[in-house]
């Protein structure tokens, strides 16, 4: 599966903190395919910033920034775990059922819970209808 800069960032945030040893060594088979080679890094100008705003009285969390631009519609070929797809398939559809999806979760969501593809056209995939909840 192809996938950019931000969707690789994005899926590496998603990773289980706990959960099964074969999700978990399948995100760490995975890991090695979504980190960013030094040239990578330097190209697409890929760093470790502090969040702007954090909450009051609570530290800034670490956030990863790139440049948008220079990515453009770079892409990297990832093999995706069957089980791994499943996972975020649930967890993107459980942020959406909680009203958390973020703007910038959409993409994956169409891709890995509603099975479309980059041109947007269905995968085989089954996922929900645009019309209900």
């Amino acid at each position: 599966m192809k996938l950019t800069v931000e969707e690789r960032i994005l899926i590496y945030g998603l990773q289980p903190e706990a959960g099964s040893y074969e999700l978990l060594a399948s995100f760490r088979l995975m890991e090695k395919d979504l980190r960013f080679s030094e040239e990578e890094t330097r190209k697409y100008d890929i760093q470790n910033i502090p969040e702007p705003t954090p909450p009051v009285g609570t530290q800034p969390r670490m956030m990863v920034a790139f440049n948008k631009e220079v990515a453009g519609d770079y892409t990297k070929e990832i093999k995706v775990p069957a089980r791994i797809s499943s996972y975020l398939a649930e967890k993107l559809s459980a942020m959406e059922e909680k009203e958390e999806l973020t703007p910038q979760y959409v993409g994956l969501y169409e891709r890995f819970y509603l099975g479309k593809t980059n041109n947007g056209n269905n995968s085989s995939k089954q996922g929900k209808s645009d019309n209900g909840k």
